[in-house]
């Protein structure tokens, strides 16, 4: 009897992951066109940035994430840059809100009502299944 494959993907976990990011950077730069106030009060207060970055926040992480879903030759550069970019955000936040970071830390292991909660969790779901596809599911 012939075997029917109704679906048939061969993606690696290294492309799931990286649409993945494409979808959330695209999805972040356009929330931070929509939410004027949010974007400001995330320059200003939060990460205590220039005049006029959050454009330039807005550019650099519509164009990576359109770079990753697109699977551009240029992707691996997006990625450095990007990673760079999470890393000085981190800092910015530890330095400047150290207080509410330790005031919200249970947001990272327990499941609270916040979308911060649900975001971080749904990452985790698509961390765990992209490794699980690559291991038990992709076709060799």
């Amino acid at each position: 009897m012939k075997n029917i494959y109704i679906l048939y993907i061969t993606m690696d976990t290294k492309t799931i992951l990286l649409y993945y990011l494409g979808l959330v950077f695209v999805a972040a730069s356009l929330h931070r066109i929509w939410l004027f106030e949010d974007r400001e009060r995330e320059k200003n207060v939060v990460l205590k940035l220039p005049p006029f970055s959050d454009i330039l926040i807005i550019v650099f992480e519509f164009i990576v994430g359109v770079l990753l879903l697109t699977n551009s030759k240029y992707k691996y550069q997006a990625l450095f840059f990007l990673f760079i970019f999470l890393i000085v955000g981190s800092i910015l936040i530890a330095v400047y809100n150290m207080d509410t970071l330790m005031k919200t830390y249970s947001d990272a292991f327990t499941y609270q009502p916040t979308f911060m909660s649900f975001a971080l969790h749904l990452a985790y779901i698509v961390m765990i299944g992209a490794i699980l596809w690559d291991t038990f599911l992709k076709r060799k």
